[in-house]
């Protein structure tokens, strides 16, 4: 049976040395010397350094997910204010992700990385899809918008500019050298092109009021 509190020690240990060093930098052996515990005691609770990182991102993407979902769910907020938290949210989770992570993760745990962005993609369709329609039924979106090609113009932008492989090999370099460093500071771009192409002239007015 596995011990909660040493399986939770093992994750924050685990996501520090992750983010601080990358993955392929980081030994199993460093975790356990990091919290004190034996290598027995960490496979006790976890079979692999792979499957901490599973755990790891299966605690972001839970997070993330549950914090959305209040957000949208609560028909006390305005639509603006609605779209202004969520982005909030998203903002903060990937700040707690530096830029090396996501290409270390890409070539040395390939499955989990395509684990990640199948959950990057199917949760920006539910949740996106679901404020561009309450934002369409409340007037703050053009009537004239598609939101089936706003949609795809969104997940097809999450899903390039989180690619280290597509940023290095298919942009030209005159792109790529004068895009944002980071992941976060290239969702918040997206994002920005994306809402001011849609919302109307007084829904712009509020989300940028704050």
């Amino acid at each position: 049976m596995t011990n909660k509190s040493t399986e939770l020690m093992i994750l924050e240990a685990a996501e520090e040395l992750f983010f601080r060093y990358g993955y392929s930098k980081t030994s199993v052996d460093d975790i356990t010397e990091s919290i004190r515990i034996s290598k027995k005691t960490l496979y006790q609770n976890f079979e692999s350094k792979e499957k901490i990182l599973v755990a790891i991102f299966d605690s972001i993407k839970t997070e993330l997910s549950t914090q959305i979902e209040k957000i949208i769910a609560d028909k006390s907020i305005p639509f603006t204010d609605k779209l202004r938290e969520s982005m909030r949210v998203i903002s903060r989770q990937f700040s707690k992700i530096p830029p090396f992570f996501y290409d270390d993760i890409q070539y040395q745990a390939p499955e989990v990385w395509k684990m990640w962005l199948d959950y990057k993609k199917d949760a920006a369709f539910r949740h996106f899809r679901y404020l561009l329609e309450e934002g369409k039924s409340t007037g703050d979106i053009k009537p004239e918008i598609s939101i089936d090609m706003t949609v795809f113009f969104y997940l097809s932008a999450l899903h390039s500019m989180l690619d280290p492989k597509f940023i290095k090999h298919q942009l030209p370099s005159e792109v790529a050298d004068n895009l944002p460093d980071s992941p976060l500071d290239r969702f918040n771009e997206v994002v920005r092109i994306v809402y001011l192409g849609i919302l109307t002239d007084k829904s712009k007015q509020e989300l940028e009021k704050k």
